[in-house]
């Protein structure tokens, strides 16, 4: 199941994430002024970070419940990848290493572009858009994946614990539903009660 946020856009929303290690410079994008849209971990920051979990740091609270651990979809020679929280790819350690582009199919952007040989990428954009994935390797096209909603189960989180903001957003559910024609399931605060279905 896909998971759509619906909240309007911030400064938050276009910040950057990449570790500079992980994320070499792609050519023709912008200097250091303008943050890439991505977040990438090599997978030996990855293992440093869920011992620092461990080792007693309480994470910081989420609005939305947390997706799950790894990305849901296999694609090709062990990638994983889902929209759950924006997109998110996890590429298994490789002789050859892998090249990831993220696009916006409605504005036909590319979103992010890099090379590595291994780890975990996330667009820190958490909301709704419809990405294109291409993964390359060794020069071969190996993956190329569009999201469509369609006839999917998809869903939309009220992560606030009042009634007022999910009934403000409820009308921009149902447009959601009419236009992109999935399976929508709304998930309301605990507070608020039963979670509807369209």
């Amino acid at each position: 199941m896909s998971s759509v946020a619906l909240h309007s856009a911030s400064a938050e929303d276009f910040s950057a994430k990449a570790d500079t290690r992980a994320a070499p410079k792609v050519p023709g994008a912008a200097g250091p002024a303008e943050a890439p849209a991505i977040s990438v971990v090599p997978p030996d920051h990855a293992k440093a970070t869920s011992s620092s979990k461990e080792s007693g740091q309480t994470p910081p609270k989420r609005a939305y419940p947390a997706p799950a651990e790894l990305p849901t979809q296999a694609g090709p020679k062990g990638v994983q990848f889902d929209f759950n929280d924006g997109c998110r790819v996890v590429l298994p350690e490789a002789a050859h290493p892998w090249r990831v582009r993220l696009s916006d199919l409605d504005t036909g952007n590319i979103l992010f572009e890099t090379e590595l040989k291994g780890g975990r990428i996330n667009s820190s954009k958490r909301y709704f858009i419809r990405f294109r994935l291409e993964i390359w390797q060794n020069g071969e096209s190996i993956f190329v994946h569009d999201y469509a909603a369609r006839d999917r189960e998809v869903m939309i989180q009220f992560p606030v614990g009042t009634l007022g903001d999910p009934m403000g957003w409820c009308p921009y559910a149902v447009k959601f539903h009419e236009r992109y024609r999935c399976s929508l399931t709304c998930a309301l605060g605990e507070k608020v009660g039963s979670t509807p279905r369209m």
